[in-house]
This record gives C-alpha cells, structure tokens and sequence, in this order.
C-alpha cells in the first residue's frame, strides 16, 4: 500500500513539474495574453543599450522586448522600466533613436487641461487612467485615457490641448504602439 501510494504521489510530483513548465511558454507576457504582440529579449544591439543607459541611468525593474513583426520602421526595441515611480515605456529603432516614450499616469497625474477637457467630453465618466505618448518622430504628446461610466469602459485620444483627436489614421498608429508596449 505504502509503494502504491509512493508511486501515485511521484507521479503526480511529475506531471505538475511538466504542466508548470509547459505553461509559462504559453503566456505569451507572463500575464496569461498568449496572442502577445512582443517577446521579450536580451539581444539588444549595443548602441541602443548605451542610450538607454544615458538617458534613463536611474531606471528600475527594465525589461526589453522585440515586436514579434518587423513594422514599417524595421526592428524596434520596447525597454519597460520603471522611472520616478511610473511604469515607463521607450521605443527605440536599431539606430538608437527614441521613436516614442510612453509614461502610466494614474487618474490625479494628468495635466489640469486634460482633466477639464475628459469632464466636458465625457462629464459622467470617471478616469480610471491612461498614458501620456510623447511621440518623437511626429514631434507631438497625445494623452489616451481609459474612462468608465455605467460600468462600461472606454478610451480618450487627446492633443496636448486636450483637444479630441478625430483622425481614424493616427488613432490607429497610436493604438498599434500601444500594442507594441503592451498597453491596451
């Protein structure tokens, strides 16, 4: 009995030790996304690494990653790190340019003329947070709130201004980086 029993426990010590590593390689982000937009990556070319490294000396918690597709700019390197206390997140080219800088902002860290404009936009929902896109290349800050009203979330695109960014194209080139990051 006592074999039996011995065998049945190893066996089933077996199987969650195979379950447990199969698992992760499925996830895709660690966070349970499989379909996963990015992988992440320690081949960083070095120049890109040496900017990073000036430009963000004091950041914490980094991690890189590599879309799975080459976009229209070739290879991009997404760096997630952690600067002031706010999850942060930069893409660089292979060239070492910054394409863009993203920064978490909880709901009382957007600029006060964001704050109105999302109140007079939507004057029942609540800001539930969003980013702050500094995007280099277009030279432009564009804000993407999330909101919730009557349970049902939805998204924000606002100019520095806090004006509404009507245009379907750079909504769309706005949310692929944002996919690109890992912030939808």
């Amino acid at each position: 009995m006592y074999k039996a029993f011995i065998k049945i426990f190893t066996l089933l010590f077996v199987l969650l030790i195979a379950i447990s590593n199969i698992l992760p390689a499925q996830q895709g982000n660690g966070k349970g996304k499989g379909n996963d937009k990015r992988e992440m990556t320690t081949d960083i070319p070095q120049v890109v690494m040496s900017a990073f490294q000036k430009d963000y000396a004091t950041a914490t918690n980094v991690s890189w990653f590599k879309p799975r597709k080459e976009g229209k700019r070739g290879t991009v390197y997404i760096v997630k790190c952690m600067m002031n206390q706010q999850k942060t997140h930069v893409r660089y080219s292979a060239d070492a340019t910054i394409l863009n800088r993203s920064v978490k902002l909880k709901p009382n860290e957007f600029p006060e003329n964001i704050q109105k404009a999302v109140k007079t936009q939507a004057p029942n929902a609540q800001i539930k947070g969003g980013m702050r896109i500094e995007r280099m290349g277009k030279n432009d800050i564009v804000y993407r709130i999330v909101t919730i009203q009557d349970n049902k979330k939805s998204h924000l695109t606002l100019d520095a201004n806090g004006n509404s960014i009507k245009d379907k194209n750079k909504i769309k080139e706005i949310e692929v980086e944002e996919k690109e990051v890992g912030e939808e």
